[in-house]
């Protein structure tokens, strides 16, 4: 009753950006056209994990990643939860990112004129909060520590929250 955890390991595409996101287009949209449609479920009934997610998106065409984002918007009908997981989330296209209910930031750091742009874009990508300094707060996370926010369920981004993370056992 706790679910079932399965790995889908394809390193031997993923030096390949065209053919790992072609291949990660097929089987969202198989899932996609074989999964029944779902009224909104307390829990999903799978959900997908997209780790080194920038592969994807690297060398997408643009008919491509217009086809990634059709799909992710009509997937969560479906019960399928995604997520994408990368060091850096503008890797991920904003028409992506404006997508995703859920947002977990981990520290970033800037070492270069480049990285501060970046921190500034990815903070001004969540809720504004006068709690906090998003684009400073970014670069002082230590580990464990993250900034979340998500939908409520009426599909209102909820607050910025700075807390700690811990591992599932």
């Amino acid at each position: 009753g706790r679910g079932v955890i399965s790995i889908l390991r394809v390193a031997d595409i993923q030096d390949k950006p065209k053919l790992f996101s072609t291949f990660m287009l097929q089987m969202l949209a198989e899932l996609y056209s074989t999964m029944p449609e779902e009224v909104d479920m307390y829990k999903p009934k799978l959900v997908m994990f997209i780790d080194e997610a920038h592969l994807i998106f690297q060398e997408a065409s643009d008919a491509l990643l217009q086809q990634i984002e059709t799909i992710i918007k009509l997937i969560r009908s479906k019960g399928i939860g995604i997520y994408f997981c990368t060091q850096n989330p503008m890797d991920v296209p904003s028409s992506v990112l404006a997508q995703l209910g859920l947002k977990v930031q981990h520290a970033l750091r800037a070492f270069t004129a480049a990285d501060r742009k970046v921190i500034k874009q990815t903070a001004e990508n969540y809720p504004e909060t006068e709690y906090y300094k998003t684009e400073d707060l970014i670069t002082q996370l230590g580990i464990g520590e993250a900034l979340v926010t998500i939908l409520n369920e009426k599909g209102i981004p909820t607050p910025l929250v700075h807390c700690m993370l811990c591992s599932p056992r």
